[in-house]
């Protein structure tokens, strides 16, 4: 008799199921597991694999109105909040104050608005409002994701059961620095605590059994993008040596194009070449950043192509752009792109500065803000002298300003 089958006969093994209302919890996907300088990595790329199903699964999840909530660990610099558990596990010092590990990677990462846990011990609800949290939101099932499979997701997963929610674990989602640990872990949840699922069969549940909002693709949006109320999240990219800020303007209901405002404080680094599938557009509105030798002003329009290679990127002053994303997030991967899209910087001239039919989608002009009427396809808009942007659906009347309007046509 196999191990599944010997469980079973004993009584274990049982299915919980999904309930009616699920959300996501996303524990600890924190660059301590996904630098190799840090002692909580592998050598494996384990948790890289399990970073991208997390983040696969938190872009369907917010497609389809699932609410997504994250964890992290923060130790005072003494690690006394952290008690036995510090003493017990050294590497928690990556956790205190000034370390470089304690960030979320680019993908998946907290979108304003998202509730982010902060705790001290492995499981997200010892000492925190999580519970309290997901009732509020009226959620009967938590779908578990991150690192590390045999600590904070095993943890976090049994306290679940413990709260009287209905526990499900992400095989592929989460990693462990050890394959055989990560399998025995899930095994004896599914034994006893949680049901384990794979990727797919939790996307497939997300995506069939939970009603897909209506999403604001007949309202016009727009932004005084000076505005003090924007809600503001840090953000560390890989090898910054500093936190950035961000405010999410828009996003598709896909996830596979947004519109960010981001600012980046004076004297920002990041040292590392890489690339990413994603490609990147920006429009600085002050300061400059420079990247791989191009420098962007405003007035000009730095385009990266998906998978171009970026070296040194920093900003002399504090800087202030809107970001266009398109494709996925995350996919940062360290070193020069074997296949790498184009770099550089176009000035911002009556006229289309980025034309359509290349390796990013739809095209980028200049036109006179005064003029606009209607758009066949959507379009973000931004008037760089009011510092004003806005999203108009396909069909929609557009606001007007005076002045040059920069249109980012979306296809």
């Amino acid at each position: 008799m196999d191990r599944g089958d010997d469980y079973a006969a004993a009584g274990f093994l049982g299915r919980i199921g999904f309930g009616a209302r699920p959300a996501v919890v996303v524990v600890d996907v924190v660059t301590a597991y996904l630098d190799p300088a840090s002692p909580l990595s592998d050598d494996g790329g384990r948790f890289e694999k399990a970073r991208a199903a997390g983040a696969e699964l938190v872009d369907v999840a917010r497609a389809h109105d699932v609410p997504v909530l994250f964890t992290e660990v923060r130790l005072g610099a003494d690690g006394v909040d952290g008690g036995h558990f510090r003493r017990k596990v050294p590497a928690l010092a990556a956790f205190e104050p000034g370390s470089p590990w304690a960030a979320f990677p680019d993908a998946p990462a907290p979108l304003p608005g998202e509730v982010v846990v902060t705790k001290q011990y492995a499981s997200a609800f010892f000492g925190t409002s999580l519970a309290s949290t997901l009732r509020f939101l009226g959620v009967d099932t938590v779908l578990v994701v991150g690192f590390s499979t045999s600590g904070c997701v095993r943890a976090t997963a049994t306290d679940a059961l413990q709260h009287g929610f209905r526990p499900i674990v992400v095989d592929e989602a989460c990693g462990d620095r050890d394959a055989q640990v990560h399998e025995q872990n899930l095994f004896d949840l599914d034994a006893k605590y949680a049901d384990v699922v794979s990727l797919a069969d939790a996307v497939a549940h997300l995506r069939t059994s939970t009603p897909t909002p209506q999403t604001r693709s007949s309202a016009v949006i727009e932004q005084d993008l000076y505005d003090e109320t924007l809600k503001w999240t840090s953000f560390a990219p890989a090898g910054a040596d500093q936190k950035a800020e961000m405010a999410m303007l828009r996003s598709s209901a896909d996830g596979t194009s947004r519109t960010v405002l981001v600012r980046f404080p004076e004297g920002w680094k990041r040292a590392m070449t890489g690339h990413q599938p994603a490609g990147e557009e920006m429009l600085v509105l002050e300061g400059a950043l420079s990247m791989s030798g191009h420098t962007c002003r405003p007035g000009a329009l730095l385009v990266v192509e998906p998978r171009a290679t970026r070296s040194e990127t920093g900003t002399e002053v504090e800087t202030r752009a809107v970001v266009w994303f398109s494709g996925a997030a995350g996919g940062w991967t360290e070193g020069p792109s074997d296949d790498a899209g184009a770099l550089g910087v176009h000035e911002l001239a009556p006229g289309v500065v980025r034309p359509a039919g290349g390796v990013l989608p739809g095209s980028v002009e200049v036109l006179d803000g005064a003029d606009l009427t209607t758009f066949p396809s959507d379009v973000d808009l931004c008037w760089t002298t009011e510092r004003r942007w806005a999203h108009v659906p396909a069909g929609e009347t557009a606001p007007r300003h005076d002045g040059p309007v920069v249109v980012r046509h979306w296809a």
